[in-house]
């Protein structure tokens, strides 16, 4: 652990290329307060992000989703969560290589 305060009070965004780029997707965190996991998910994601051009979406289950949102019971036990483009794609652990090839695929351009 890098010692970071992992503060997700709140839905944000950070963006980790240009604006307007048209390979950027959205990877959305679905995490929680307290959450180990989570941060080494965050990290992983942050890390791929140096090499492949993304949105990071964060967003508190507990927070952030109305309490009727069906997101906050089928993640409740599944956190971290994430998402590329509004399709899961890791639970639990994210494997950065993995989420690296996720990226690139539709991404390239002829």
């Amino acid at each position: 652990m890098n010692g970071r305060r992992f503060d997700v009070a709140r839905t944000w965004y950070k963006v980790f290329s240009a604006v307007g780029d048209p390979d950027m997707k959205t990877v959305t965190l679905y995490t929680r307060r307290n959450c180990c996991l989570c941060h080494e998910a965050r990290d992983a994601i942050e890390s791929v992000a140096e090499t492949h051009p993304l949105e990071l979406r964060i967003v508190d289950i507990d927070r952030d989703l109305a309490k009727d949102d069906p997101r906050r019971s089928r993640f409740a036990i599944d956190i971290p969560v994430v998402e590329i483009d509004g399709s899961v794609v890791f639970q639990h652990r994210v494997d950065a290589e993995a989420l690296g090839h996720l990226l690139l695929e539709g991404s390239e351009h002829t």
